[in-house]
This record gives C-alpha cells, sequence and structure tokens, in this order.
C-alpha cells in the first residue's frame, strides 16, 4: 500500500470459546501506521448438535511511513494456553504507487466494496480570498442497510474559523441519488461554513468513518442448512461487519487581498454589506441621553465586524454601544444585520453633529472594494 491509505488487520478467533476470548495482545505498529479503531463481527452456528463459533475484530489503521515492515505476532490467552499468530510482511511505498486492491479501499469484510458503500465530500469552491466561506458537505453513499456509524477521525480545520451549520439536527437528511447508473441512498452528515483566516493553499484531510452493515451470508446453502442454523445467531438474519470508509483530501486556494484600491480602514470584512444611521432625539437638554443606532444590512463575515468608533462634535460624551445581532447561516455564510446603540450625553449646549460613518469592505464577487 502506499502511504496515506488505509489497512485492516483482522483477527480471526475460531472455536467454542471464540466468543469468550478476552482481547488479543497486538503488536506495536506505531512507527508505520497509525491506529484508527476496531470493530467486531462474530458468526455462531450449531452444525450436528455442536457449537462452532468464529470472531472476527478488524483492526483498522493507516500508513505512515514508506518501507518494509512486520507486523508481529498477535498472542491470546485462553484456559492456560498462549496462542500466537505468524507475522505478517508487509511493504509500504509512495503515495499512489501502491497497487489498487480489487475490493473496498477501506474494508475489513469481502462481501463489501467501494461501490456498495462509500463517503464523499463536496465543496462549494475551492479557491477563497480570507474570511469569505466556503460550505463542505459530507454525504454517505449506501446500497447497503447501515444501522450506525461512527466518525473516526476528525478532519483537522486549522487554518479555518467554523461554522457546524448541522449541529442541531436531530435526525440525518437522506435523498436517493443516481451515480454511474445505481441508485444510492444518501445521508448529508456533516454541513460546515469554512473561513479561511489568512492566504495560503490549504489542505483538508479525509474524514474517516466506521460503519455498521448489516450484509447477508453469501454461503451456499442447502435444505438441511435451514435445519441445523440457530435462528437467534446472527448469521441467520444476517450479520453486522464494521466497514470503514474515507472522503477525499480537499485543497483549498486562500488568494491574497489585491493591494490595488485597498481603502486605509480596511480590516478584512468581506461580502456585501449597507448602512443606515438614525438618532432617536434630534432636541436635547444637556446631560440628556440620546441613542444613536447604526444598522448594518447584508451578508458576510459578521464575526469580523467591531463596533465602529463615532466621530462627535466637542462637549458630546459617548458609551460603549449594545449590540444585537440578526443573523442566520447559509449556504453563502451569514447574511442579516448587526445593530448598533450608542448612548450619547451632550455635556454643553449648542448644535452638534455626528459624523457619517465609512465601513471598508472585500467584495469577492466582485473582486473589489
Amino acid at each position: 500500500m502506499g502511504v496515506g491509505e488505509q489497512f485492516t488487520l483482522s483477527v480471526e478467533l475460531s472455536g467454542p470459546a471464540a466468543d469468550r476470548v478476552t482481547e488479543p495482545d497486538l503488536p506495536d505498529l506505531s512507527s508505520f501506521a497509525r491506529y484508527l479503531g476496531s470493530g467486531t463481527s462474530q458468526s455462531i452456528q450449531f452444525i450436528n448438535g455442536k457449537v462452532s463459533s468464529t470472531r472476527t475484530i478488524n483492526y483498522y489503521y493507516r500508513a505512515i511511513q514508506k518501507g518494509r515492515f512486520e507486523i508481529g505476532p498477535v498472542v491470546v490467552e485462553e484456559g492456560g494456553e498462549i496462542y500466537e499468530t505468524d507475522p505478517i510482511r508487509m511493504e509500504i511505498t509512495d503515495p499512489g504507487k501502491a497497487p489498487a486492491p480489487s475490493s473496498g479501499l477501506y474494508t475489513g469484510s469481502s462481501e463489501l466494496t467501494a461501490e456498495d458503500l462509500f463517503l464523499r465530500v463536496e465543496a462549494s469552491r475551492t479557491e477563497v480570498y480570507p474570511n469569505q466561506p466556503l460550505l463542505l458537505t459530507y454525504k454517505i453513499y449506501t446500497r447497503v442497510n447501515v444501522s450506525q456509524y461512527s466518525v473516526i477521525t476528525e478532519p483537522d480545520t486549522a487554518g479555518f474559523w467554523v461554522e457546524d451549520l448541522l449541529a442541531d439536527q436531530q435526525q440525518v437528511e437522506t435523498t436517493n441519488e443516481i451515480i454511474g447508473g445505481q441508485r444510492y441512498t444518501a445521508a448529508t452528515i456533516r454541513k460546515q461554513l469554512m473561513f479561511p483566516t489568512r492566504p495560503r493553499t490549504l489542505r483538508i484531510e479525509p474524514m474517516e468513518i466506521e460503519c455498521q452493515v448489516r450484509v447477508q451470508s453469501r454461503r451456499r446453502r442447502s435444505i438441511f442448512d435451514d435445519f441445523l442454523s440457530d435462528p437467534f445467531s446472527s448469521d441467520f438474519f444476517g450479520r453486522s461487519v464494521a466497514y470503514m470508509i474515507a472522503s477525499d483530501p480537499v485543497e483549498i486556494e486562500v488568494l491574497p487581498f489585491p493591494s490595488e484600491g485597498k481603502p486605509a480602514e480596511f480590516n478584512g470584512l468581506v461580502g456585501n454589506f449597507e448602512l443606515r444611521a438614525k438618532i432617536d432625539k434630534n432636541q436635547v437638554e444637556t446631560n440628556e441621553v440620546a441613542t444613536y443606532t447604526l444598522t448594518v444590512s447584508g451578508k458576510g463575515n459578521f464575526q469580523n465586524l467591531a463596533a465602529p468608533t463615532l466621530d462627535l462634535s466637542a462637549g458630546i460624551e459617548s458609551y460603549e454601544p449594545e449590540v444585537t445581532e440578526k443573523i442566520r447561516p447559509g449556504a453563502d455564510g451569514f447574511s442579516g444585520q448587526k445593530i448598533f446603540r450608542y448612548p450619547l450625553v451632550p455635556r454643553t449646549a449648542g448644535t452638534k453633529q455626528i459624523a457619517g460613518i465609512r465601513l471598508a469592505f472585500f467584495d469577492p464577487d466582485k473582486r473589489g472594494y
């Protein structure tokens, strides 16, 4: 296999005590592989009045070091006896140079292939400016019965500010999609708004998921098997196997802001905004409070929008504004409005003025300020 690819170390225990054997003692693979997780499947049969049990434990790893290596013996102790496997030799090559396997890349079961179950990530755009949002959507595509899944490896989102759009979702959204002429059930398991923080090339590594899949035994059955099989065994109705899937990595190019036309007051605000200002009183007495309200509406990275500093005539005191947000996330980022309410107190009489507010932002659609 190549560096970065997954492999499965399968330990099969057979015999009457297979279901109660303690966890095997694994060799240390940390010098050339990273442990991802494990899954267990079990088959129990009654044949001629005797119980035959097979338990398979799949350990999932990702290759991290090029070279030739040996997986040492797996050791099990049962009934005072020590059992151990023969060592396994393996070679890890440069990324992408290993021959493709004949079945699923990330499987502990030969009954499933990469065409039965896979994970995809879709990026709304792969070229952005700092603070411009992109949407990542993760979907599981399946033609088999997935009873549950768990995320084994979370993608590293260093370099991004992240907003999870499905954090409060109670149920997984599913649709039917046709891919390569085959019908799949597509389950959207995650939607994330990603805001890159500075110019550079960023790589979002794969998300890795372990799925529990219900499969039927593919061995040839005879009429006698129906009488000899235990109807309460997992193999009678089908059994649950663990299957590892992973998304492809995603590369995002974060472009620098253009220097041409950049306003001096620009501080990284990205989107498209409008300003509206009003005051609740045009006539006040000295030491009486008036409220100046500034509303910023539009779409963009509102989290970077700080309270503007007011330019006031002499004799007016201003205080920290009360800030109200009416913002909703969506596929294109955040939209809505942010409202700043400034308490103002004139200490001297006369005609006073509040200067107009200038707000500088970069519009990525127009590629200009």
